[in-house]
C-alpha cells in the first residue's frame, strides 16, 4: 500500500511539474506575443503620424495648385490616382501579384 501511495504521489508530482512547465511556456509565449504586439502598435502609430504629415503637405500643395489655376479635374485625378489604378487592376485578368507568383512559381 505504501508503495502504491508513493507511486501515486510521484505520478501526481510529475503531472504537476509538466503542468507548471506548460504554464511557464504559455506565459512566455504570451509575453512574446505582447511584445510583438507592442512593437507592431508602435510601427502602426509611426506610420499613421507619417501618413498624416504627408497628407497635410499634399493637401496644402493641392490648395496652392488650385489657387494657381490648375484644372481641378486634373488635381482630383492626381489626388485619387491610387484608387483609379486599383480599380483598373481589378479589371485585369492578371494582377501584378499573380504575375510575380507565376514568375517565381509560388502558389497563392
Amino acid at each position: 500500500m505504501k508503495e502504491q501511495a508513493n507511486e501515486s504521489a510521484a505520478a501526481a508530482e510529475a503531472i504537476a511539474k509538466a503542468a507548471r512547465r506548460e504554464k511557464d511556456a504559455a506565459r512566455a509565449s504570451l509575453r512574446n506575443a505582447k511584445e510583438d504586439l507592442e512593437i507592431q502598435e508602435d510601427a502602426t502609430n509611426q506610420a499613421a503620424v507619417t501618413l498624416e504629415t504627408w497628407k497635410g503637405r499634399f493637401d496644402e500643395l493641392y490648395e496652392l495648385a488650385r489657387e494657381a489655376g490648375v484644372d481641378e479635374n486634373r488635381l482630383y485625378e492626381i489626388q485619387h490616382r491610387h484608387f483609379f489604378e486599383r480599380a483598373r487592376q481589378k479589371r485585369r485578368k492578371e494582377t501584378y501579384m499573380t504575375w510575380v507568383c507565376r514568375v517565381l512559381e509560388v502558389k497563392e
